[in-house]
């Protein structure tokens, strides 16, 4: 108001209204008085809720984001890899049954088996682990497989340094080994893992035999790996199965990380 009314002094003062309007010059002051307060408030009321909203928007949108990085952790912490009941009770009862026979042998797996449970207990609250350390519990969970069904899939051990220590999720591998073994009939002759570093991507690839063994246990461990890839790394990762030269192939593909790098939710 004591804008308004100075603006009007001055527009009198230089005579302003009589070069607009010499018939009526304290009207068009009166004019000023009324209309720049008006223009003033108007301006200010629209700063203020502009300011205002987009403030509320902005908190809103951090909080959806922030429930939403809540909601992704909460289904990773689910996802992550565990040592399936099934296996466990069936590893059991097969180290039961070679006690009676091998007692030495029997004591092996029975270390073995504990040393994965401690890795899928201990590695479930770290993001990454070292190459190396899941390819020693795939060769442990291998072993144990062996016991109920044959599963003659070789890890060959002599790859790249660079590769053994770059960071992979803990027990995805392993699931993944797992996969195989109820999709993969790899007959008499023991397969390889495949393991290639590629464009910054790591690739892992199982080929079996020609024919295909489908559990359903298997599916729902191949849902389980896909849900867990797409929180991790969105389109940047892979899991496919398919024929090569008549025989059955299972392949993932997914970033590399260099081992204590933080890993980012896509």
């Amino acid at each position: 108001m004591g804008f308004a009314a100075l603006s009007g002094y001055l527009l009198t003062a230089f005579e302003v209204p009589k070069a607009i309007s010499k018939e009526k010059p304290n009207e068009f002051a009166k004019a000023i008085f009324f209309v720049i307060p008006f223009i003033i408030l108007l301006g200010w009321t629209v700063l203020y809720f502009g300011i205002k909203t987009f403030v509320n928007y902005n908190n809103a949108r951090i909080h959806r984001l922030k429930l939403r990085e809540e909601v992704k952790k909460a289904q990773l912490n689910t996802l992550k890899g565990h040592v399936n009941a099934k296996f466990m009770a069936r590893t059991l009862n097969c180290i039961k049954e070679l006690m009676l026979v091998d007692v030495k042998k029997s004591r092996l797996m029975l270390t073995e088996l504990s040393e994965l449970l401690r890795y899928s207990l201990t590695k479930n609250t770290v993001d990454t682990v070292e190459l190396n350390e899941e390819l020693e519990m795939v060769r442990i969970f291998i072993d144990l497989t062996n016991l109920d069904k044959p599963f003659n899939l070789f890890v060959d051990p002599n790859k790249d340094e660079s590769i053994l220590h770059l960071g992979i999720p803990p027990m995805l591998l392993l699931n993944f080994v797992e996969l195989c073994s109820k999709e993969l009939w790899l007959g008499d002759k023991p397969s390889e893992m495949h393991i290639t570093l590629e464009n910054g991507m790591l690739f892992f690839e199982v080929e079996g035999g020609n024919q295909n063994i489908s559990e359903k246990e298997g599916n729902l461990i191949r849902k389980s790996i896909e849900q867990r890839l797409w929180l991790l790394y969105g389109h940047n990762a892979l899991l496919k199965n398919g024929l090569r030269n008549g025989r059955h192939v299972w392949a993932m593909m997914i970033p590399s990380i260099i081992q204590n790098e933080i890993t980012t939710v896509v």
